[in-house]
């Protein structure tokens, strides 16, 4: 996986733009046809709702390409609306391993933490998120996202 020459954080060669600092990925390639038509499919049952769908259809994008981000991460999300979260927590590991820079990932894996009843794990990693939510690109509002973190990490507190 490439490094950004600005930032030095770890950029998809699938990724035009770097996800920590937004600086042109210089490697970049577009996806084969094959998996972008996969990863539309999983993105529409997604969208739809189809979370099993989405779910079997991100899991081949996956097999075909494992360095995708979106892929673990709507995957997880697909998972988690299906109850089945710790395969969600899985696939959401996997995402933050592509982009441990990203703080919806930690927000994420805070979540399901507490819904697995690991309220250790989950004030974690939503401190993590709170560390990343400022400087991560990727958050359109940062003010209340970083409010909404702030809540569960102060409801997460209230169990030790």
């Amino acid at each position: 996986m490439p490094i950004c020459t600005k930032c030095g954080g770890l950029v998809s060669l699938h990724e035009e733009k770097c996800p920590g600092c937004g600086e042109h990925n210089t490697d970049y390639q577009p996806l084969a046809e094959d998996i972008q038509r996969a990863l539309d499919e999983a993105t529409s049952n997604y969208q739809q709702k189809k979370y099993v769908l989405a779910a079997q259809a991100y899991q081949e994008v996956i097999a075909l390409d494992p360095e995708i981000f979106s892929a673990y991460f709507f995957l997880a999300d697909s998972l988690q609306n299906l109850g089945k979260t710790g395969d969600a927590k899985q696939a959401m590991q996997a995402a933050a391993a592509l982009r441990p820079g990203s703080a919806p990932v930690y927000y994420n894996l805070g979540y399901m933490n507490e819904c697995l009843g690991d309220f250790t794990g989950a004030r974690a990693a939503y401190e993590q998120a709170l560390k990343l939510a400022e400087n991560d690109v990727n958050v359109q509002n940062n003010k209340d996202f970083i409010k909404r973190i702030k809540k569960q990490l102060k409801a997460v507190k209230k169990h030790g």
